[in-house]
């Protein structure tokens, strides 16, 4: 019985920077971002977090940033964890003033649309 080769696609592959995100690996999230920056949106699976939103969670600022620098235009900002909570609100979890404002500056740079577009009451 032979095996089925696994489809190679962009998700397959991204799973591997929330390993690395967990792991403290920075050279692993450098060769994960630089084999394919969309991997900021891979999700962690027990959480529903994205690699942006476990770097803010665990208080990584120098991961966050490098996840900025070169996958920053490829993050889904809209994106909500299993407990209906987004990048924003993360950060402010945190009380990590640094982070807050990290978190604020990705926004302003690559999602002002999200920033500047309430819902409605």
């Amino acid at each position: 019985m032979a095996l089925m080769p696994k489809p190679d696609d962009a998700t397959s592959r991204s799973h591997d920077i929330i390993h690395y995100i967990l792991n403290s690996n920075e050279m692993g999230v450098r060769r994960a971002l630089a084999d394919d920056p969309n991997c900021v949106n891979a999700k962690h699976a027990q959480s529903g977090m994205n690699a942006a939103m476990l770097c803010v969670a665990g208080r990584m600022p120098n991961f966050f940033d490098l996840l900025m620098e070169y996958g920053g235009s490829y993050l889904d900002f809209s994106h909500t964890d299993e407990e209906g909570e987004d990048l924003q609100e993360i950060a402010l979890g945190t009380l990590h003033r640094g982070l807050m404002d990290a978190v604020e500056a990705a926004y302003e740079a690559h999602a002002p649309h999200v920033i500047n577009n309430w819902p409605e009451p």
